[in-house]
């Protein structure tokens, strides 16, 4: 039968990262819209596969208005060694979910 008190610990350290991803993604989603606004553009509905220079208003550097203040906000900076390619609101939060 396993070890239950294992496996509902294996389920309960799932759930928190679920938590934290969709926690972050929130976080992201809500800066891009903020720096959006902020350009005069109108806040829109955001999903992971979200392709942030060709179905945003963002351009590139509304986008990289985005990467500094996720930094501010999260303390985390992916792009610390160089920078690294990304596309999708997705691919962005995870970047800073390993960041």
């Amino acid at each position: 039968m396993g070890n239950p008190p294992a496996a509902r610990a294996r389920c309960i350290i799932s759930l928190q990262v679920a938590i934290m991803s969709q926690q972050l993604l929130q976080v992201v989603s809500a800066t891009v819209n903020e720096v959006i606004v902020e350009n005069g553009g109108k806040a829109t509905e955001l999903a992971a596969d979200t392709d942030l220079l060709s179905e945003t208003a963002l351009d590139s550097i509304g986008l990289a208005l985005v990467v500094v203040k996720l930094e501010e906000k999260t303390g985390k900076d992916p792009f610390k060694d160089g920078f690294v390619r990304f596309q999708t609101l997705g691919e962005l939060v995870a970047l800073y979910a390993d960041g």
